[in-house]
């Protein structure tokens, strides 16, 4: 069976996220993620990488036909709700972006 570098490269990315979620969850002290959480991660993660952008609009773009949204703008809404406050172990490779006064 010959293997299309499309497959290939889905195999590949498949491999880095559970590569990045299992290194995660070995600081944290909870061990099972939620599941809405986690599949909301990989859309996010997923986004970025097919729009080749982190503003929320563009990857609210391709995100919002996989979520229950009316519009990009609630799906980007929800986004932003997600990585400011879920609690989810990718802590560790979050930059600090607030500065402490």
């Amino acid at each position: 069976m010959r293997i299309s570098v499309a497959l290939r490269g889905r195999e590949r990315l498949a491999a880095l996220l559970n590569n990045l979620l299992h290194r995660s969850a070995q600081g944290s002290e909870k061990r099972e993620v939620d599941r809405r959480n986690l599949k909301t991660w990989r859309q996010f993660v997923l986004g970025v990488i097919a729009k080749r952008s982190t503003r929320l609009m563009a990857v609210a773009q391709a995100v919002a036909p996989w979520r229950r949204v009316g519009s990009v703008k609630s799906a980007a809404m929800a986004l932003g709700y997600f990585l400011e406050k879920a609690v989810f172990p990718m802590r560790p490779f979050a930059c600090v972006c607030q500065s402490k006064s």
